[in-house]
């Protein structure tokens, strides 16, 4: 009997060993379990809380939207813009506009464009003697007619008879002659490649150590007019051209274009005419101002706003060709705009251009920030 009874123990420790370790394995399995479960949990929301922290950001900006920053308006109140007289304010009246752009409605602008100072040149005692060094290249005699404290005129005596009026402070100046009334000069053509014409009036702004470092090479405007009646009219092929017109234009600003008073011209460019076999400059005319990195933000007005100031006859009319009193509209923009006048900023407006060469300008930042 005991002998029995030792037999049974025996035979139940094994069965006691294989239950105490099943249950400990199955511990093990389902702490594993948790911790595998916890973890994947740990792990999606910081997989999916980005998204979660967009949307929720996003949606409560739909409900409860953050109002944008005032503009800065750092300095004050701006220039008024000075716009050139020019034949076409008379012209262009008792006319209606039509919206004919590719989306048939007006654009929706920004509430705000950044504005610019423009870099200025302070005179100085030797002005006036760096002018006539610069002059002189131009085979101008030394000395100048003052027209007023820093205009002065040179005139030479050449069958041309070219006459430059330069700023001694801001070294604008317009070099002109009478190329018009002088056949000699309109006898041979101006057979000039456009990188051989756009390098010859490179060549002059650079004679005169005028800067040209902002211009946009790829802007620049090549074209081709014949003599008609004692006037200039695009030619019609190369062999019909007797001037080359070059034009240059600065780079965008922001991604915004700068316009000039008389588009789709610049107010930097040369006329070049045949003369001899090299072509000769017989006209140019430098109007440029380099742009401050120094800006602020401004408030301007809506494309609403301004349709209705061009409707109102509150708008300069740049330039138009046509006779109809009907102009469709075939694209309203931004842009800076560059004067010949006197400037201390680079200011925004918006820009109309239409049909049969039709271009109008309204100022863009808002009356309240502009000088009276």
């Amino acid at each position: 009997m005991f002998i029995g009874l030792f037999v049974y123990f025996l035979d139940c420790i094994p069965n006691l060993l294989y239950t105490q370790d099943m249950t400990a394995l199955h511990r093990v399995l389902v702490s594993t379990k948790k911790l595998l479960v916890i973890g994947g949990i740990f792990f999606l929301i910081l997989l999916f809380s980005p998204l979660l922290f967009g949307f929720s950001k996003s949606l409560k900006e739909s409900f409860f939207s953050t109002p944008p920053k005032p503009p800065t308006v750092e300095f004050g109140k701006v220039q008024k813009i000075l716009f050139i007289q020019n034949k076409f304010q008379n012209e262009v009246t008792n006319t209606s506009y039509i919206i004919d752009t590719l989306s048939g409605t007006l654009p929706n602008l920004p509430d705000r464009v950044s504005v610019y100072k423009l870099m200025s040149n302070s005179p100085t005692l030797f002005s006036l003697q760096r002018a006539e060094k610069k002059v002189a290249k131009l085979g101008f005699p030394a000395k100048g007619i003052s027209l007023s404290e820093t205009l002065y005129q040179w005139n030479d005596q050449t069958t041309l008879k070219r006459k430059l009026v330069f700023d001694i402070i801001s070294s604008h100046f317009d070099l002109t002659s009478s190329f018009l009334k002088d056949s000699t000069v309109l006898e041979k053509k101006p057979y000039l490649l456009n990188e051989q014409a756009s390098n010859m009036s490179k060549a002059l702004f650079n004679q005169l150590a005028l800067p040209l470092d902002d211009i946009d090479q790829k802007k620049t405007k090549i074209t081709n007019f014949s003599m008609v009646n004692n006037d200039l009219v695009p030619s019609i092929s190369i062999s019909d051209t007797d001037i080359i017109r070059v034009d240059f234009f600065q780079k965008d600003i922001d991604k915004l274009p700068i316009v000039y008073p008389n588009p789709p011209f610049s107010s930097t460019y040369t006329l070049i005419a045949g003369g001899d076999s090299n072509g000769q400059i017989v006209e140019a005319h430098y109007h440029h101002y380099s742009i401050d990195k120094t800006s602020a933000t401004y408030p301007i007005i809506t494309s609403s706003e301004a349709i209705a100031k061009l409707q109102n006859r509150k708008a300069y009319i740049a330039s138009y060709n046509g006779i109809d009193t009907e102009i469709k509209i075939k694209d309203i923009f931004l842009s800076y705009y560059l004067g010949v006048e006197d400037q201390q900023m680079l200011l925004p407006i918006i820009v109309f251009q239409g049909t049969n060469g039709f271009f109008a300008y309204v100022p863009a930042v808002k009356n309240e920030w502009v000088q009276k």
